[in-house]
């Protein structure tokens, strides 16, 4: 019989359907969802789904549209993922600023253990502030054979995959990490491209949060406490200067590298 206080936000919650909707309709997607997460503290100040329904008419509506898919369905994350492996790298130690990485100019890597993989187009020799930015698949295997299994495998629990984190929403996936005994050389060069991994918005949008909140995970949270004292469950995962320099990097993502189209007169 209490109320309950939610961390939502009606006037973000509004908007973030409405740019939702019109992105799907858009690219013509049959489902989407969109999260805003405040990072310092993990309250979700909103959290939508494409398509919506409306709970008035609940006999209306079909148990597909009614789940949150924000929390319940997984999806291969691809290119985005490649951000947090980054950033787990860094914390590692393993991006010196002077090091540079060969991409090949033909666009075409073969690995040590004679897997082909391919780039957009061939970047030649990057830094590795420059594999992220211009988002090298050849150099983010490099970057996972550099790591190695159990580092790797260590970081991406680390930030929370594999795993729901107590966001108290019904249904949370903890999506899929595979065991390390199930590894092999393709998923050392794999994972650090999105591919044999799969997550929730959630998750992405709470690991996102760790960079953008100096290297602390925040648990996520829909529902405000009674207690004003409260503290939020926190955990460092990187330090603070991983994630500062992550955030430099991901900045130039979209002011010269492959998110361009992200980049915004209002935010930075």
């Amino acid at each position: 019989g209490k109320p309950i206080r939610l961390t939502l936000d009606v006037m973000i919650q509004r908007f973030a359907e409405e740019e939702l909707a019109q992105t799907c309709r858009q690219f013509a997607a049959r489902t989407g969802q969109l999260i805003v997460i405040q990072p310092t503290t993990g309250q979700i100040l909103a959290m939508g789904n494409y398509p919506p329904f409306d709970p008035n008419e609940f006999k209306d509506s079909q148990p597909d549209q009614r789940r949150n898919r924000c929390v319940t369905d997984v999806y291969e994350p691809g290119s985005t993922f490649k951000a947090i492996v980054w950033a787990a790298a860094a914390n590692a130690g393993l991006l010196e600023p002077n090091k540079i990485v060969d991409c090949t100019e033909s666009g075409v890597w073969i690995s040590p253990k004679g897997r082909r993989l391919r780039d957009v187009r061939g970047h030649g020799r990057l830094s590795w502030d420059m594999v992220l930015i211009k988002s090298s698949n050849i150099g983010m295997a490099q970057l996972g054979l550099r790591l190695g299994v159990p580092q790797l495998h260590a970081s991406i629990l680390a930030f929370g995959f594999g795993r729901p984190r107590g966001s108290t929403l019904c249904g949370e996936s903890p999506g899929i990490v595979n065991r390390v005994d199930s590894w092999n050389h393709f998923s050392l060069t794999s994972l650090p491209m999105g591919q044999e991994i799969a997550v929730t918005t959630l998750q992405m949008a709470r690991a996102f949060a760790v960079i953008a909140n100096s290297g602390m995970m925040m648990d996520s949270t829909i529902c405000l406490s009674d207690r004003n004292d409260e503290v939020p469950i926190n955990e460092r995962i990187i330090s603070d200067a991983s994630a500062a320099r992550t955030r430099r990097v991901l900045r130039r993502v979209v002011t010269e590298g492959t998110g361009r189209k992200a980049n915004s007169d209002l935010y930075t």
